[in-house]
């Protein structure tokens, strides 16, 4: 499995003029003092969270945005046309693009499982590609995984619709859309795609749909932050985003770790203030006795929701994967039969093809009810164990806040504990994909192996 994140710091380290070292990106992960839920220890310290979300973003946008390229990188004469923008292409796998002030791809970014498996093990050769380069990319995969069917003048197929963001005038988005239709227009139709009439395009120039982009990527972020940035420092912490999940390979895995490094926040402030409170000399034993029972028993109800979800979602056995695995079999095998129906013509052949076809899409909605079943009743589980981890948070909060000792204490260390979380939260990512790096790379490689396995089927119809 590649590691590439660290491929990407390379390319950014070699190919930007810039003192700063990308692991900053990293440093995402600080401006999440300021949740909608948690903890209540710190609440004078969260104030602080909007400096250092300005200072994060000033030193972020240094770096992937706002940096200038070596000229021998940019490989147009003249200025592009899409420039610090977030490109969105929704076919079915559903991909982001964030592009940077001289056009170059700063991050791409699967919303969705078909997404993923799109741009897994070719992150680096779309990251630090000019926007048209990385779109032809991911077009041509695209195809060769059959997501788009060549020859056919269905409307069932090839539907593509082009989302834009970008701090624009309405004239210069206008222009924007025009390029980028043209562009991928041409483009499929020289892969052997029709699609007059199928490509729809969506432009926004205001921050509303970046905010809503950053919320479904962290719904902890606080709006009314969000708001004071600028368009540019939007589309940049969306950059940083996607840098900071890049190895996570589905969204299974990925939501697991959104629901993780909310609490592993909480925990971090609640072991952090352990510290202090075990070697305070103005609190008696029986406070800190019954501080450190609580304290655990909240990082033994993260545990427990650790496990839940790796047993409910994760886990090969698991009837979630189970259904999962059966209806992205059914999704291939679809994908295979559509290339293969469009490419005959009309007879006895065919007809018994679109008998299997249907046969299969049958099949699929069964196999959807089954998953949407199995995620229901593995939520039904994880709920439980969310309730219990909740229940152990407020019992240490209440604590906290009727116990004056413990207040005065937490009061007079809220900067060193802040301090400490935000140096321990740069490696919040790394610390997860260190604990599932089984689970990480099976994945990886199953998805890698499906996307294989798939083109080569594809290919050996033509």
């Amino acid at each position: 499995m590649k590691n590439v994140r660290t491929i990407i710091k390379e390319y950014y380290n070699k190919n930007y003029d810039h003192d700063d070292n990308i692991d900053l990106i990293k440093e995402k992960a600080n401006i999440n003092n300021n949740k909608k839920k948690g903890l209540l220890l710190f609440m004078k310290t969260k104030k602080l969270a909007i400096i250092s979300t300005a200072l994060f973003i000033i030193t972020v946008s240094a770096i992937v945005i706002g940096c200038t390229l070596n000229s021998n990188q940019t490989n147009q004469q003249n200025e592009p046309i899409v420039t610090n923008a977030v490109i969105t292409l929704d076919l079915n796998p559903s991909i982001q693009l964030t592009v940077d002030e001289k056009g170059i791809v700063a991050s791409v970014y699967g919303a969705n499982d078909d997404g993923k498996m799109i741009i897994v093990d070719v992150e680096d050769e779309i990251i630090g590609k000019t926007y048209d380069e990385a779109i032809d990319k991911i077009l041509v995969i695209e195809t060769d995984c059959g997501f788009f069917v060549k020859y056919t003048t269905s409307d069932e197929y090839n539907n593509l619709t082009i989302t834009i963001d970008a701090e624009a005038t309405q004239n210069k988005i206008s222009e924007i859309e025009t390029e980028l239709k043209a562009h991928v227009e041409e483009k499929l139709t020289e892969l052997g795609i029709k699609v007059e009439d199928k490509i729809t395009t969506i432009k926004n120039n205001t921050k509303e749909s970046l905010i809503n982009k950053l919320l479904s990527l962290d719904s902890t972020l606080n709006i009314e932050e969000l708001n004071e940035l600028s368009h540019k420092e939007l589309i940049n912490l969306i950059a940083a985003y996607h840098i900071e999940r890049i190895n996570l390979p589905t969204t299974a895995i990925e939501e697991m770790y959104n629901n993780f490094k909310e609490y592993e926040v909480d925990i971090a402030e609640s072991k952090i203030f352990k510290n202090f409170v075990t070697t305070s000399s103005n609190l008696s034993n029986e406070i800190i006795q019954n501080y450190s029972k609580l304290q655990l028993s909240v990082e033994n109800g993260l545990t427990l929701l650790k496990q839940t979800y790796n047993e409910m979602f994760i886990a090969e056995d698991s009837m979630y994967i189970k259904a999962l695995n059966e209806v992205n079999k059914l999704k291939n095998e679809i994908l295979i039969l559509k290339t293969e129906i469009e490419k005959l013509e009309e007879g006895l052949e065919k007809t018994i093809k679109l008998a299997q076809l249907s046969a299969q899409e049958t099949a699929l909605l069964t196999a959807e009810a089954t998953l949407q079943f199995a995620k229901d009743a593995a939520n039904s589980a994880l709920n439980l164990a969310t309730t219990s981890l909740n229940e152990a948070l407020a019992s240490l909060e209440n604590y906290i806040l009727e116990n004056n000792d413990l207040s005065i204490l937490m009061n007079e260390k809220a900067n060193e504990i802040s301090n400490e979380l935000n140096t321990q939260k740069k490696e919040f990512i790394t610390k997860f994909e260190t604990e599932y790096k089984d689970q990480i790379e099976a994945k990886y490689n199953q998805l890698v192996e499906q996307k294989a396995n798939l083109v080569a089927k594809l290919k050996e119809q033509n």
